[in-house]
């Protein structure tokens, strides 16, 4: 009797929130959500998405991105790699000596200038230390795209 509880319980849930989903979808001006997808395909040279993994930053990319109404400078690596100015620039020599910072958009660090992100504050901070930091962040929508999966 109490399992049947349980999944009228989680019936209700999940139909209430199928029809919140339905009647905003429903009601969302297009205006909205084309501004959105503008602001996903004016980035869509900075990112790979044919890698199997979902996408990842194209090498070499030097320009001035914006987020929101604010701009910043971006730029990457011969790796792919998000850097800036203190960034490590000679992998043979750090061999050693480099700790790589692993994320999503946040360890990416959009919306600020690379030596303002985290991964670009380690990347400053070790470099004064002979080390390097490598920002292997990089902007994924969901771990669970059907379209691109990462898990």
């Amino acid at each position: 009797m109490r399992i049947f509880q349980s999944l009228r319980s989680v019936a209700i849930i999940l139909f209430v929130t199928l029809g919140i989903d339905f009647a905003v979808t429903l009601f969302i001006p297009a205006k909205f959500l084309d501004s959105w997808l503008a602001a996903r395909d004016r980035d869509a040279y900075i990112y790979d998405r044919n890698v199997a993994w979902h996408h990842e930053i194209r090498p070499n990319i030097e320009t001035t991105r914006l987020w929101g109404q604010d701009t910043y400078p971006f730029k990457s690596d011969a790796m792919g790699f998000r850097q800036g100015d203190c960034a490590a620039n000679n992998p043979a020599a750090e061999k050693d000596n480099t700790v790589f910072v692993v994320g999503d958009s946040f360890t990416e660090g959009l919306g600020l200038p690379f030596e303002q992100t985290f991964a670009g504050l380690l990347a400053c901070a070790y470099r004064e230390r002979g080390m390097a930091a490598r920002n292997l962040g990089t902007a994924i929508y969901r771990l669970t795209d059907p379209a691109n999966p990462v898990l």
